[in-house]
């Protein structure tokens, strides 16, 4: 499942979300689609030869008002075709998840985030358009998007964020918003993506689903593979440790998200070993040279604050983190300076929540010595 099958079949349920994710939200892209580029994104070229009877022309970018208008025009005077297009993709979809489902009766769907769009909208076709008897859990690992958009299905425990949201975890929440803006739910997807290509499309081919596929991206798929070795070798060790100590495999959202917190307040970490990964900034599979950007062009272009010396490692491996450079003597100056560097990087961390919890404390002790005198 992925982003476009989820506002492809958005249409039979709700117009003006479809218009919204479809075509208007395009404009925040890296380089705005132009006409031909949307409406081939969305399975819906055949409209093509439509194009001059609303002013417009396959090169023109959705990029103004003016052309969006014309465009959602186009799309809602020819609302039949649509859903004509879209019912194959759904057939196709049904049939995929309901391989899926088998015989079960209850499923959980999960999502990274961060709006709950993907598995709510399996959530929908499977109880409520399809009516099957199953029920649907949908899962996120956190939710930092407008509380106005997701805090009513999250109260109405249609979404459940395990790590954060805006009602629960809510520090957490406003980190993750507010620290590095534009950055941080890419820093976090790099540990959730996959070295294979996006699913753009389900297609209905000689009885059977088949699965169209966009942009590859095999460029990041060996870093890709190797954070997989990492989060596998750490629950491997993780698990082993819990063996004497069961208790650790209670792990509670808050504490769930705070190595990433930790890093993320490092912005430097990701510009350095994460820096040449690159971005697609262009929904759909016509992705061009110039969609492209590398993560460190993502964090200059939102401003993200890297400090200039800084630029090293916050940590260069885990031995030099936790043993040191064991040969002194040999160690280059570089590898000398990347130690002391990220030891003082930690040093300060800890000293300023060191000097927050002292604060903390004089104040609750001055509370208590208030309650006390009354």
């Amino acid at each position: 499942w992925s982003r476009l099958p989820t506002i492809c079949l958005e249409a039979f349920r709700d117009r003006h979300n479809f218009l919204r994710r479809g075509i208007r939200e395009r404009v925040a892209d890296v380089r705005p689609m132009t006409v031909a580029e949307n409406l081939r994104m969305l399975r819906l070229e055949h409209l093509m030869d439509r194009l001059p009877k609303y002013s417009l022309t396959p090169e023109l970018r959705v990029s103004d008002k003016q052309n969006i208008g014309r465009l959602e025009k186009m799309v809602i005077d020819s609302w039949d075709d649509v859903l004509g297009v879209y019912e194959k993709q759904e057939r196709a979809a049904k049939a995929y998840l309901m391989a899926c489902l088998g015989a079960h009766k209850k499923v959980a769907v999960v999502d990274t985030g961060w709006y709950g769009s993907g598995p709510l909208s399996i959530r929908w076709l499977m109880e409520e358009r399809w009516k099957l008897d199953v029920k649907v859990d949908c899962l996120l690992a956190g939710s930092n998007a407008s509380p106005t958009v997701t805090l009513p299905v999250i109260m109405r425990g249609r979404i459940h964020a395990y790590l954060f949201d805006w009602s629960r975890n809510r520090e957490h929440a406003a980190f993750h918003a507010r620290r590095n803006p534009g950055c941080n739910n890419t820093f976090f997807e790099l540990f959730t993506q996959a070295p294979h290509p996006t699913l753009e499309a389900f297609s209905w081919e000689n009885g059977r689903t088949a699965f169209q596929f966009g942009f590859a991206g095999v460029e990041n798929y060996g870093t890709v593979r190797e954070i997989h070795r990492g989060v596998l070798d750490f629950a491997r060790c993780y698990l082993a440790a819990a063996q004497t100590a069961p208790y650790l495999l209670w792990i509670g959202g808050w504490d769930a998200y705070l190595p990433f917190r930790f890093i993320a307040s490092f912005p430097e970490y990701f510009q350095r070993f994460f820096g040449s990964y690159k971005l697609k900034g262009t929904v759909g599979e016509n992705a061009e040279a110039e969609d492209l950007e590398m993560l460190e062009g993502l964090m200059e272009r939102c401003k993200v604050s890297v400090p200039g010396m800084e630029r090293v490692a916050l940590m260069e491996s885990q031995e030099t983190l936790t043993q040191g450079i064991e040969d002194e003597e040999t160690a280059s100056r570089d590898e000398l300076v990347m130690e002391l560097r990220a030891l003082r990087g930690i040093l300060t961390a800890t000293e300023k929540r060191l000097e927050r919890s002292l604060k903390r404390q004089a104040e609750l002790e001055k509370r208590l010595a208030e309650q006390g005198a009354q």
